[in-house]
């Protein structure tokens, strides 16, 4: 049989001390052949095998690149606290606020993936990783036990940043559904790792499955999923981020915007985030919800805050459809919710239940002028945040969603993102 390229690009170790490291890989496009199952876009190698030391492939960046026609898209892959360092600051970004990185041909459906787990991106056992400015779409498996996320996070610690992203087209291409084959848009697996996340400014939406069996709880789809799997010590502070979930094709799965599995070990700080869930009327025991914790009156330790937030629930509301669920409690308005979370004072006492408007639900959340209910409502930023995801300067009165609702509210264009 003819050769074929299973990897584009990979950093690995030279020998047993010296790892890859302090690279530039600047503006480079890989297009191989999701045909052949072993494919992917780019991988920085596991430092471990085949016997280098742990923790060198560190201070690389990938900046302004494109990986179109994989079963893979990218993995940044070290190693965790039990075997060894991780890889240290290595970051995925671009040149400039307005360029994005692309994993995923715009024009292609499943562009990236084929049968078995995949991903637009996996970074694993990297401490404080930057990940901006990318766009992952077109993402697919034909499996119905394997996971597939848009981004995948584990066992990644230290001052993590997941910024301006778009996260798009995620799907599953079979008819079947298994309770551990995950459809993320965005995971978060930690463990005994001590990190603070900030996941500002991103786009999710367009997250499909192709279930077609009776009703049932177990989730097809969740925006973004925070799966707690060890005792340590995390902080996530999620601002500004656009979740659309249209469950509607496959009505007989149930589906989340946002999950929190286990709150007993981590803080949560969530705000000016628009968790929007479009699902159609559902029957039996499919329900389609804005927030899940796992727990029955919080969704993080004390000092955690969900406030702020535009949480939308289209149709259904209060028999299918839900602002949230603690562990077997169903809170079916937003004032349940707040009463609910009872443990975490103050628990969305600012937010608010209104259509976002976007300009289309499942292709583009950019506001439009009828988004008056993310139009200055939202509160100050934290400092780290100076431009929303079309670059445009963060200014008060504060906005909610990853978008500046103000400029369309005043006639602004539509950016070709």
């Amino acid at each position: 049989a003819p050769h074929k390229v299973e990897i584009g690009l990979e950093l690995f170790e030279a020998d047993d001390i010296l790892g890859a490291q302090h690279n530039l890989l600047d503006k480079i496009t890989v297009d191989l052949d999701r045909a052949n199952t072993s494919t992917t876009g780019i991988f920085s190698n596991n430092t471990t095998a085949p016997g280098g030391s742990p923790g060198t492939n560190s201070y690389n960046i990938y900046r302004d690149i494109t990986v179109r026609d994989c079963a893979k898209g990218i993995l940044i892959e070290g190693v965790s606290s039990a075997s060894g360092d991780y890889d240290h600051d290595n970051q995925i970004i671009t040149s400039s606020c307005n360029i994005f990185n692309t994993v995923g041909d715009p024009n292609v459906a499943n562009d990236i993936g084929a049968g078995g787990a995949t991903y637009g991106i996996w970074i694993q056992g990297q401490s404080n990783f930057i990940l901006r400015n990318t766009i992952i779409q077109n993402v697919s498996t034909t499996s119905s036990s394997s996971a597939i996320d848009g981004l995948l996070v584990t066992s990644s610690p230290g001052s993590c940043e997941i910024s301006n992203n778009i996260i798009r087209d995620i799907k599953r291409n079979n008819t079947a559904l298994s309770s551990v084959a995950i459809l993320t848009g965005m995971r978060i697996e930690h463990a005994n790792e001590i990190n603070n996340y900030k996941i500002f400014n991103n786009s999710i939406t367009g997250l499909q499955s192709s279930y077609t069996g009776v009703a049932t709880a177990t989730r097809a789809v969740r925006g973004i999923f925070f799966n707690d799997t060890g005792a340590g010590t995390n902080t996530f502070e999620i601002w500004n981020n656009s979740i659309s979930i249209d469950g509607s094709s496959f009505a007989n799965a149930s589906n989340a915007c946002i999950q929190f599995l286990d709150g007993q070990d981590f803080t949560i700080i969530m705000k000016n985030n628009v968790l929007a869930n479009f699902t159609t009327a559902q029957t039996g025991v499919a329900k389609h919800y804005c927030i899940i914790s796992s727990q029955t009156d919080r969704y993080g330790l004390s000092g955690s805050l969900s406030n702020y937030n535009n949480l939308y629930i289209a149709n259904d509301q209060g028999t299918s459809g839900f602002v949230g669920l603690g562990n077997a409690t169903n809170y079916a308005t937003l004032a349940d919710w707040q009463a609910g979370m009872s443990f975490n004072s103050g628990t969305d006492a600012n937010s608010q239940v209104g259509n976002p408007n976007f300009v289309n639900n499942a292709t583009d959340l950019h506001p439009t002028s009828a988004s008056t209910s993310l139009d200055g409502t939202g509160t100050t930023p934290p400092v780290y945040i100076t431009t929303e995801l079309d670059c445009r300067a963060v200014t008060t009165p504060y906005d909610i969603g990853c978008y500046w609702a103000g400029c369309w509210a005043e006639g602004g264009t539509i950016s070709p993102i």
